[in-house]
């Protein structure tokens, strides 16, 4: 059970690739080396120490031989398709040492090797990824500058009353914007909510136009298909379960095998009826739901748009910009 679940519950790659990564970032270019940083370094030697030896060895030829035996339980853990339950846990806890990194990042429960642990914790509390919320935090921010390049060509902000400290010394507006600025906004709105759930919407709309596709396909597969004996019997079973006052009549009353070795004709009309009413609607659906997907689509779109368009429209007024006159609102 933990071999079929542990892949969806890990977050990061599987332990051998982490290892391997952890060595080639840190500058160890073979097990061996990082035999001899882990053996070398007094907590890591009494956490993975070799069975019944109390010190590190005095002489070149134990030490040889230790670091041979550790560097074979490395090799083996950076092996493809290696997880962190096959690995010791003294071996797990001297790598987290010896890298400076995570337990849990060696788990896979987390996908940074070093979290900053304020946004680890903020992380956890609001649902949002490692990387989300270092991205929230770090404050980046873009220069508008060569957008404004037309302007800036017609000296149309040069010099801006109120705005001559704004201006570098080739005379262009130097202008800056925060992109955690940009989505605090959005997530203060009501499209915090709208954007994923039109989202969504338009998301399942789409993934029930293609099933319906497949379907409407699949009909067209079935007009004169043989189908195996274990597809034809489950289809007569589920029929018949659904329709116990009129089930299928097998003819002659012969049994099933025998009348699908020797009426194909029959099996394939039979087979074709039943599943034609199983998926009567399924042509018609397709059409149905290819104009709901558009319909999201373009709901989408159009509420995207114009949450942007007005946003934009009220940064021309109150944005970092020398404000639009009145007379062009």
């Amino acid at each position: 059970m933990l071999k079929e679940k542990y892949p969806q519950i890990r977050k990061g790659k599987a332990f051998g690739e982490t290892l391997t990564g952890l060595m080639n970032e840190q500058g160890y270019t073979s097990a061996m080396k990082l035999a001899e940083s882990l053996y070398d370094h007094p907590l890591c030697f009494d956490i993975i120490r070799p069975r019944g030896m109390d010190r590190r060895a005095f002489n070149d030829t134990d030490r040889k031989k230790d670091l041979k035996s550790i560097a074979r339980s490395i090799q083996r853990h950076m092996a493809p398709g290696i997880e962190a339950y096959h690995v010791q846990s003294d071996y797990l806890l001297a790598y987290s040492i010896i890298f400076n990194c995570s337990l849990d990042y060696l788990f896979g429960k987390i996908e940074e090797p070093y979290p900053n642990l304020e946004i680890k914790d903020i992380s956890e509390k609001t649902g949002l990824s490692y990387k989300a919320v270092e991205n929230l935090m770090s404050k980046k921010e873009i220069d508008v500058e060569e957008y404004l390049s037309v302007l800036n060509h017609y000296d149309i902000l040069n010099p801006f009353p109120g705005w001559e400290h704004s201006f570098d010394e080739d005379g262009f507006l130097n202008s800056v914007c925060c992109y955690s600025s940009f989505w605090s906004d959005l997530l203060e709105s009501n499209m915090y909510e709208e954007i994923p759930r039109n989202w969504y919407r338009t998301a399942c709309a789409l993934y029930t136009r293609k099933w319906m596709r497949i379907l409407s396909e699949d009909i067209k597969k079935f007009e004169d298909e043989m189908p195996s004996f274990e597809n034809f019997s489950a289809w007569i079973e589920t029929y018949n379960n659904f329709h116990e006052n009129m089930p299928v009549c097998i003819p002659f009353n012969k049994p099933l095998q025998e009348v699908y070795d020797t009426e194909p004709e029959w099996v394939k009309s039979t087979y074709r009826e039943i599943r034609y009413e199983h998926y009567y609607s399924a042509a018609d659906k397709e059409e149905d739901t290819e104009t709901a997907y558009w319909g999201c689509a373009g709901m989408f779109d159009r509420h995207i748009l114009t949450y942007f368009h007005d946003l934009a429209e009220s940064w021309c007024y109150s944005g970092p910009l020398p404000k639009v006159p009145d007379s062009e609102q």
